[in-house]
């Protein structure tokens, strides 16, 4: 019995031995992989120790070993991931973003909890230079938007600078009847308000006003805005229906955008039977939407995509900048704006405000 249990206690020292060994190898392994990996890797307990370091991150912290760090708190190496460790129940839901000002680089980390509460890791690498070619690829979009607008813009001013020209050169003559001079001398009036209105369009579309918002009553707003394009159009239906709560939006521009989408609605009813539009509001968790539908012909194919880029329409008058000055104007107050066709005939435009947006902002009544 006793040289069977001896030979039996031998075994389990063995496996236990083994087994010591393969835990050793395991975590030997575990380690390379943690430093193979080509982003920083911090391992931390519940109250933000750290367990696990790998190399990537003893690169940063030159002067430092790993033996070191285990067990001290990770602020101490790097205080610029501590304000997003305090919140970290939020912070493990997305990707973020910290300026290291010790060591002038810009690290993008993802905190996670680890399951069976082993703790949290912190994955982190640097994004300076991605950062930096991300701002130089923005400011080369820029460039091309402002050189696109700028060849629009020379484009549209053509046309009437060219009549103007032309007019100016026929006004020179000694013997233009008065009549014909006339004629020229309203052409360069009309030519120039057309340069006018073109600038002003541009102006309001390149630099518009900040919003002032206020709590304002859609309908009543809504109505104000119609009255004088109901009797223009007197024979096209306009059906409403919002609610009374307060509509957070800067009055003067709400106008401008509800005048560009209604006019654009009432001018496609023109050679539409029984025409009608209706502006309903509906309502979810965190934004409000008002939906403008019409029964016209919709929108052109070819217009779909780039209805609301600038100097374009598909009118024989106008800038071209009507809908894509909404768009400016909307996204000011927090609200994006969209054209759909409708499968069964005509236009839906859709306007959504984020109800976070002016969350901040109060009453400019309420003075308690």
């Amino acid at each position: 019995m006793v040289k069977l249990s001896r030979t039996a206690e031998n075994r389990l020292l063995y496996r236990i031995i083994e087994q010591e060994e393969a835990l050793r190898k395991a975590e030997e392994i575990k380690y390379r992989v943690f430093d193979w990996i080509d982003a920083g890797l911090l391992v931390l307990n519940d109250k933000g120790r750290i367990t696990t370091v790998n190399q990537r991150t003893l690169n940063w912290l030159p002067g430092h070993d790993r033996n070191e760090m285990i067990g001290t708190r990770f602020d101490v190496y790097f205080p610029e991931f501590l304000p997003f460790w305090n919140d970290r129940e939020l912070a493990c839901l997305r990707r973020n973003m910290v300026i290291s000002n010790e060591r002038g680089l810009v690290f993008g980390f993802k905190i996670t909890e680890l399951p069976e509460n082993q703790g949290w890791m912190i994955l982190f690498s640097d994004i300076t230079e991605v950062q930096r070619l991300e701002r130089q690829v923005k400011e080369m979009e820029k460039l091309a938007s402002v050189g696109e607008l700028a060849a629009g813009l020379a484009h549209e001013m053509k046309n009437p600078l060219a009549g103007i020209k032309t007019s100016l050169q026929l006004l020179l003559s000694d013997d233009l009847e008065k009549e014909f001079s006339d004629r020229l001398s309203r052409v360069i009036l009309r030519d120039i308000d057309r340069l006018d209105f073109l600038l002003k369009d541009f102006l309001i579309f390149a630099r518009p006003k900040a919003p002032e918002p206020e709590a304002l009553d859609l309908a009543r707003e809504l109505e104000h805005v119609l009255m004088p394009l109901r009797l223009q159009y007197p024979g096209i239906a306009i059906d409403i229906e919002v609610g009374d709560e307060p509509f957070y939006f800067d009055r003067n521009q709400l106008h401008q955008i509800l005048i560009n989408l209604l006019v654009n609605a009432l001018q496609a009813l023109e050679n539409t039977e029984d025409p009608k539009i209706s502006i309903r509001e509906t309502h979810g968790q965190d934004s409000r939407t008002l939906i403008i539908v019409d029964n016209g012909p919709g929108l052109a194919p070819n217009m779909l995509d780039k209805c609301f880029d600038p100097f374009v329409t598909s009118k024989a008058v106008g800038s071209g900048l009507g809908l894509a000055i909404a768009r400016r104007l909307a996204a000011q107050n927090g609200t994006f704006i969209d054209l759909v066709n409708i499968p069964s005939g005509g236009t839906r435009a859709v306007l959504v405000q984020d109800l976070s947006f002016f969350r901040t902002q109060k009453d400019p009544q309420d003075t308690t």
